[in-house]
């Protein structure tokens, strides 16, 4: 489970620092087949948290969980998101908890 842990935090982390996202070119023709939907999930302490999953055509897909940077939330990384996507992840896209809860609040 560790191991699992820790690959999971490598994985959010290369993809969250930028490392991966500026070999991504936003390609809108590409991107038309995505589908995605908006989600609120339960967070701790009972914030909701805002997220969109982008699902490719072909399913069953590999997952990755796209984390922003500190300055962003979810739309932030739509482009690389929906890059992802159209090559065939399941691209889940959430804004951070902190962030969230602000959202959330504004909206009520």
């Amino acid at each position: 489970m560790r191991r699992f842990s820790s690959l999971f935090a490598a994985i959010v982390i290369v993809i969250s620092s930028g490392v991966i996202a500026p070999a991504l070119t936003s390609n809108a023709q590409a991107n038309s087949n995505i589908a995605t939907q908006e989600l609120r999930l339960n967070g701790a302490g009972g914030v909701a948290i805002d997220a969109t999953i982008y699902l490719p055509q072909t399913k069953p897909a590999p997952a990755i969980l796209l984390a922003h940077g500190f300055t962003g939330d979810k739309k932030s990384v739509a482009p690389q998101a929906q890059e992802l996507a159209a090559k065939g992840y399941v691209v889940l896209a959430w804004t951070e908890r902190l962030k969230s809860s602000v959202i959330v609040h504004r909206m009520r």
